[in-house]
C-alpha cells in the first residue's frame, strides 16, 4: 500500500508566487503541475511519478470542464 511521507514531496510543492493575472487564469495542469491522488496535492516536477509514495502523477484533468458541454434540449 502506497503513503505519504510527507517529506519528500514538500521540495516539489509549486510556488505560490504571482507573475501576472494571466497565469492566474490558466489551469494548473496548463501551468506544468501535476496531481499525486496519494499525496493530495499539486506538484511540480517533470517526473511521471511522484517523488514520495511513486504513485503515477496525474498530468490532465479527469473530467472536462462544466463549460465544455453543450446540451440542446
Amino acid at each position: 500500500m502506497r503513503h505519504c511521507d510527507g517529506l519528500t514531496c514538500i521540495f516539489y510543492k509549486p510556488e505560490k508566487s504571482v507573475t501576472s493575472f494571466q497565469d492566474l487564469q490558466k489551469p494548473r495542469y496548463e501551468n506544468g503541475q501535476k496531481y499525486c491522488t496519494t499525496c493530495q496535492g499539486w506538484l511540480q516536477t517533470p517526473h511521471a511519478r511522484c517523488p514520495c509514495c511513486k504513485t503515477v502523477l496525474r498530468y490532465k484533468p479527469r473530467h472536462k470542464g462544466k463549460n465544455n458541454h453543450s446540451r440542446e434540449d
